[in-house]
């Protein structure tokens, strides 16, 4: 359990520096165009829940609890931590793909407003003429 604990807490920090990557990036119009920045953060956020996948794979055996009372206080202490920790590297996880979603509505909605004032100068410039 020490070592699936280990690898949990190793998902989060690697989730927290991709969250945190992600809330330093300032989306502009051209990313709707150009979205290899947004794409690489969503590839990011994939194989980190292909770990998690695969964490929760790791965990699964050790559901099974003994018939002792004093195993079964041990395996459910243990799994408590493991699940916790686990929950922590989702709610991360989570939060990040909230955040890059939000960033490509702004970049979405940044490219429009552009388009749409284009819009309006041509069509000024047509009335002028």
């Amino acid at each position: 359990m020490n070592k699936i604990n280990k690898k949990a807490m190793e998902l989060n920090k690697e989730c927290f520096s991709v969250l945190n990557d992600i809330s330093e990036f300032k989306p502009q119009f051209y990313h709707i165009f150009c979205s290899k920045k947004l794409h690489g953060f969503e590839v990011k956020l994939g194989k980190l829940r292909k770990q998690l996948s695969e964490l929760d794979s790791e965990i699964e055996p050790h559901t099974n609890m003994p018939d002792d009372y004093n195993s079964i206080q041990k395996c459910s202490g243990k799994l408590s931590v493991a699940f916790n920790t686990r929950n922590i590297a989702l709610t991360t996880l989570g939060e990040a793909q909230r955040l890059l979603s939000s960033h490509e509505g702004s970049a979405q909605f940044k490219a429009t407003t552009i388009i749409a004032l284009i819009a309006v100068l041509i069509s000024v410039v047509s009335v002028m003429k």
